[in-house]
């Protein structure tokens, strides 16, 4: 089987040369080259190597080295400050890659490096401490294939740890960065014109660009540490499973990002008594936020004129776990909060918007300062959810909307402070409204507001509402309610410009009268005020027999209303 052909040592320094103007002295050897002095410079970047080995194998052409480089840069930021110069140590012994193929243009690189250290050496000409700056990667292995077209990268790597240290006057700065069992892949191509800036990603991708992303990493952990005169600032934040991944290209734009097993640890303690100590813990987070866009939508959403292209699409998705706030002094703290679980979901394209939030296992305890009392708020449950259209214009749409508190206590300081002669009951206080309606769009979301209300210029049509869910209960009272109606705007009714109904709400009232009467008593509102209240209800509603017990019922029927079966309109 013949031998495949390989570039040799020679052709690949001379290579070197011409695309990187790399300068050093070059000596034979057995089967390669054995260049001291290197010197690799242009774009801000100056790097100095001692030694490069090139040996010509079986295998391909070893490289061996930089190991003991200097890496100078002519602008680098550290600890919030431009310099305009920085310098490195890059120590990797053992370092290998071996280079393969025979023309200089579609070179591959496998490489293998058991450690990597990069150190921070100067800044601005001046030498900084050896732990300034720290870069250390561990058990790299990977390949890098430049071609002429789309080039290549792919990496494998055990730990990367990243540590940074600075005294700025009496204060210092320590932050440290730890990623475990990371993997990198891409693929890519960057041409001279699609560089220049001021272009669209669309005219971008047009001249050539592409750029396929993927990361990952199985843990990690990073933390700070701030220590100033007056205050002391420490956080750490656990690493779970992360993920990235990044498409650019003729089929337009994609991201997927997530992190699972998230934990975060932050305590700030201050003796300036203008502030207060924070602490705040989170026991778990998880989050995924999605994107995509095909290449003709790119353009429309640089314009940035709150319009949703055809194919666009995002998506957020966040759950917490044990959050806990706290505020003020350990041993005696003004104000804590906790949720026992979290969630919020966003999702919108051309077609809708789709949205929600919920909690379970909300606690509030804090100081009432001068009154020297203790309050607190507990709830089981809150949320709320909306569902709305985007760009689905005149065409009937589902339009949703929701909110939920289920078992809000409050402390008895707090009942006491509302209803001091104890008239309410303190029973926990419960809130689940559900409303799933069709309307239809006259514009696209982001015109709706070209539309003048005030002159009954209306944007939106309701073409069916249904009541799903409603409850009201607390302070002695309870109402539910549900119903459906659809609505005919092609003949409006007769005495005003509302549309044909054809449907039916129900309601169920217990406690009202005594609501009222007890904000009588207790000098709420005044028999006066309360005077159209008690009408209102008279009309609204009819007694239901024994007792506050009192029901409702609205129906749509033949172009007219009717309450409780009386004739309206």
């Amino acid at each position: 089987m013949p031998a495949v052909a390989q570039i040799t040592a020679a052709e690949y320094w001379a290579h070197l040369q011409a695309t990187t103007g790399a300068t050093g002295r070059a000596e034979p050897q057995a089967k390669g080259l054995r260049v001291q002095d290197v010197v690799v410079q242009g774009g801000g970047v100056r790097i100095e190597a001692p030694v490069l080995l090139l040996t010509e194998t079986a295998k391909g052409l070893e490289l061996r080295g930089p190991d003991g480089a200097l890496v100078e840069l002519d602008e680098w930021m550290f600890d919030g400050a431009s310099y305009t110069r920085a310098a490195f140590r890059v120590d990797m012994p053992d370092q290998v890659s071996t280079i393969t193929g025979d023309d200089v243009t579609a070179l591959r690189y496998d490489f293998s490096t058991p450690k990597m250290v990069m150190a921070l050496t100067e800044l601005a000409g001046a030498p900084v401490a050896g732990d300034s700056f720290v870069l250390s990667i561990s058990n790299a292995t990977g390949h890098f294939a430049p071609q002429a077209g789309t080039d290549e990268f792919a990496a494998n790597l055990d730990q990367v740890e990243v540590a940074q240290s600075a005294t700025t006057g009496p204060s210092t700065h320590n932050f440290r960065l730890m990623l475990s069992d990371l993997a990198l892949e891409a693929q890519y191509n960057i041409p001279q014109a699609a560089m220049p800036s001021g272009q669209t990603a669309a005219e971008a991708i047009a001249a050539g660009l592409v750029m396929d992303m993927s990361f990952s990493a199985a843990g990690g952990q990073a933390s700070f540490a701030e220590e100033t005169p007056v205050e002391t600032t420490i956080a750490t934040v656990g690493l779970g499973a992360v993920g990235f991944e990044l498409g650019m290209g003729p089929k337009g734009f994609s991201l997927d990002q997530s992190a699972k097993g998230l934990s975060l640890a932050l305590d700030h303690q201050t003796e300036d008594p203008e502030q207060d100590p924070v602490m705040i813990a989170v026991g778990g987070a998880d989050y995924q936020v999605q994107m995509a866009a095909p290449l003709e939508a790119l353009d429309e959403l640089e314009r940035q004129d709150g319009s949703f292209p055809p194919g666009v699409s995002m998506g957020v998705d966040l759950a917490l776990r044990d959050l806990l706030l706290s505020v003020g002094p350990k041993e005696t703290p003004l104000a804590d909060f906790e949720i026992k679980t979290s969630g919020a979901k966003l999702a919108i394209d051309d077609t809708a918007l789709d949205m929600s939030a919920q909690l379970a296992g909300a606690a509030f305890q804090g100081n009432m300062g001068d009154l020297g009392e203790t309050v607190a708020l507990q709830a089981a449950e809150a949320g709320f959810s909306l569902l709305f259209p985007v760009n689905t214009v005149d065409e009937p749409a589902p339009f949703q909307i929701g909110y939920k508190t289920v078992g809000l206590t409050l402390s008895d300081p707090i009942w006491d402070l509302l209803d001091a002669a104890k008239l309410f009951p303190r029973d926990p206080i419960n809130i689940d409204f559900a409303m799933d309606n069709i309307i239809t769009l006259r514009a696209p979301l982001a015109e709706l507001d070209r539309y003048d209300v005030d002159k009954g210029d209306m944007p939106v049509e309701l073409n069916a509402v249904k009541l799903t869910t409603l409850l009201l209960s607390g302070l002695g009272v309870k109402v539910t309610g549900t119903g459906a109606a659809d609505l005919d705007y092609s003949e409006v009714m007769t005495t005003s410009d509302i549309p044909k109904g054809d449907g039916k709400f129900s309601f169920d009232l217990l406690g009202i009268n005594g609501l009222f009467d007890k904000l009588e008593q207790g000098g709420f509102l005044s028999s006066d005020e309360l005077m159209g209240a008690r009408m209102g209800l008279m009309m609204f509603a009819k007694s239901a027999g024994e007792g506050d017990h009192m029901t409702s019922e609205v129906e749509l029927r033949e172009g007219r209303v009717y309450l409780n079966g009386m004739l309206m309109r």
